[in-house]
């Protein structure tokens, strides 16, 4: 399997053939009926939400080599959830691929996934965004399931659920057994690495960490164990007040506007403007602030909450000479549950009174407007696309665009066999800001609350970590160019459903009760120190993600490599345009099991020390799963 690093990759197990001359395999070997639709649309069902301008139908003739296809077409924006699905029988325990010959305008990149009866997704992969006839192939395991969906979602931007406006075209649909040589494939990785071709450079700021200012309160800070941790880490930028508590918390009286809402807390044991700054210094961090926009929808009004706001600027640069740069105005104004919570056009009027007040100020100031993914979606109180009309209003008031992304990874298995291009939603915005308002183009792209969903299985375990791994490596392809990961310390109690006991469901970088690490730590210490410089081209056969980073002075070249698999894989590596010297450093994070994690023993998932004798092509084992750096200096 080749998977390039130039734009949009084949994904995860999900790899991409194009003009091969054989489709799906031996024709008894598909458990997919009616795959090519000679019999039109038998065996087929459309599961679609009522729209009138969408649909799928079958054209006999106007598919791949004249042959017939399934085509969706729909020709209003507005996305629903469109899917063409087939119920099939599979052994259980077994692997297969699954298919189809699918084919975009250029726009969409249309979307295919095998679930179990439930919906959940075992895996995905997405078509790149062209116009030709390419066959997508993705893995699931069956586990111990023998019922299962085949889904196609025709009018994607390379997700599921979505339903954007153009055409789309699929043939050949198939679910076969995974061959011997495919299986062979996947247990080695033959990785090349370009050093002369850059292609962007990595922003220190990508590695950044939200705080909450009543969790990391005056005791929780006061030994300095987490700046300590942080430092370390190489933590370039962290968030306050936090999220949705920024829009209850009044930062000259440290109290709540509503003491009846979430977080409940506040008061001088917690941390306030100054003590947070105290905080950012010892880390050697910038700071990025949240302010409060729910005075505008729910409080004094636009006008009051835009002064608020400008005299915490005052407040900050002109008095205490923080010299705090990046300001988001509100979080997630978009959402129906958030206290915010307002409509498109509202929340860019309020953004423009905010960042006028804020700048006369201090004009020096980076504003920054938040809003949903992709760019086409709409927020929950609108029936229009949020950013375009944000930015029809706002543009020129805004300096940077905010999404919050919590990943749909269910579990490791969702993760190994589904889409990894964990950077695609947001870079729609600046896709569509490329398009439509081509002098603001490269308006810098902040991600400043992200992780996988809460009702994900993998929190705090070395699963986790690997997932957190390639969704920074992303970020850093893709040119994202700010993100903090959320929380830095949170627990949320719950039950185990076996045993109906309660636990902590920790979802941090630090544990929230001892500040220790949890594997996600490492992550962010080795892409922190590390990935540094500028990005370079890589290719690779294989399962694994590879991302390398060569330093500005051309010196040194850092190789992240990204395991998935639960078995080792055989790494070759050959690099173009730097010499390596045979001394190297391999740092490797791992552990016994996915489910491993260091509350208990510190020592079980950390980074340690590997194996490496690197030149101009060398070797080295990758555990599975694991993240490997490989640390390489120019001879």
């Amino acid at each position: 399997m080749k998977h390039g690093t130039v734009g949009r990759r084949a994904l995860a197990w999900a790899f991409l053939l194009i003009g091969m001359p054989w489709a799906s395999g031996a024709a008894e070997e598909n458990l997919v009926r009616n795959g090519s639709f000679e019999d039109g649309a038998k065996g087929w069902a459309s599961e679609t939400k009522a729209d009138s301008e969408a649909g799928f139908t079958v054209d006999l003739t106007g598919g791949r080599e004249g042959g017939p296809s399934v085509v969706y077409r729909k020709t209003s924006p507005g996305t629903v959830n469109q899917r063409l699905s087939q119920e099939f029988t599979a052994m259980p325990n077994q692997t297969y691929v699954f298919g189809a010959w699918v084919q975009g305008d250029g726009a969409l990149r249309p979307y295919l996934r095998v679930t179990g009866k439930d919906f959940k997704e075992l895996g995905g992969t997405a078509a790149p965004a062209r116009k030709e006839w390419t066959l997508v192939k993705g893995v699931f395991e069956s586990g111990d399931q023998t019922q299962f969906k085949f889904q196609w979602f025709g009018g994607s931007h390379g997700r599921p659920n979505q339903g954007f406006p153009g055409e789309a075209r699929m043939t050949g649909a198939f679910v076969r057994p995974l061959s011997q040589e495919e299986a062979r494939e996947e247990q080695s990785a033959t990785i090349r690495v370009n050093a002369i071709k850059r292609l962007q450079k990595i922003n220190p700021l990508l590695f950044g960490m939200n705080t909450l200012y009543q969790i990391e309160d005056d005791a929780a800070l006061k030994d300095g164990r987490i700046a300590q941790w942080l430092k370390e880490a190489a933590c370039p930028l962290l968030r306050f007040p936090g999220g949705g508590v920024a829009d209850n918390w009044n930062w000259k009286t440290q109290t709540l506007d509503r003491p009846d809402r979430w977080p409940f807390r506040a008061g001088p044991e917690t941390t306030d403007t100054d003590e947070f700054m105290r905080f950012c210094r010892a880390v050697g961090a910038e700071p990025i602030f949240v302010c409060n926009f729910a005075k505008a929808i729910v409080g004094p009004g636009i006008e009051e909450a835009a002064r608020n706001a400008a005299a915490w600027v005052a407040y900050c640069n002109k008095t205490k000479g923080y010299s705090v740069k990046y300001w988001e105005i509100g979080n997630e104004t978009y959402l129906g549950g958030a206290y915010s919570c307002t409509v498109a056009s509202k929340y860019a009027e309020g953004l423009i009174q905010f960042s006028r007040a804020m700048k006369a100020v201090d004009p020096s100031i980076q504003i920054g407007a938040n809003g949903p993914d992709p760019a086409a979606a709409p927020g929950k109180l609108d029936t229009v696309p949020w950013w375009p009309a944000v930015f029809e209003k706002a543009l020129d008031d805004i300096d940077f665009v905010i999404m919050h992304t919590y990943f749909n990874v269910s579990d490791f298995r969702a993760y190994q066999h589904g889409d990894r291009n964990f950077a695609y939603d947001p870079l729609t915005v600046r896709e569509y800001l490329r398009e439509h308002y081509p002098r603001r183009a490269d308006m810098p792209i902040a991600l400043t609350e992200w992780n996988v969903k809460r009702s994900s299985n993998l929190d705090n375990s070395l699963g986790h970590a690997i997932v957190v791994a390639n969704i920074l490596g992303e970020f850093a392809r893709g040119g994202i160019d700010m993100a903090t990961f959320w929380p830095l310390r949170y627990a949320e109690k719950t039950t185990d459903t076996l045993t109906m006991k309660p636990f902590l469901k920790e979802r941090g970088m630090l544990t929230r009760d001892e500040r220790a690490p949890t594997p996600v730590y490492y992550v962010f210490k080795a892409f922190g120190t590390l990935c540094r410089g500028a990005l370079v081209e890589t290719a690779v056969e294989g399962t694994a993600s590879v991302y390398a980073a060569l330093a500005d002075d051309s010196k040194s070249l850092n190789l992240f490599v990204i395991n998935p698999q639960t078995r080792p894989v055989e790494c070759r590596v050959s690099i173009e345009g730097f010499a390596p010297a045979a001394e190297a450093t391999l740092q490797v994070l791992t552990g016994p099991s996915l489910e491993a994690n260091d509350m208990k023993d510190p020592t079980t998932v950390t980074l340690k020390p590997g194996d490496l004798k690197a030149g101009d092509d060398f070797a080295f084992e990758a555990p599975g799963p694991s993240l490997c750096v490989a640390e390489l200096k120019a001879r």
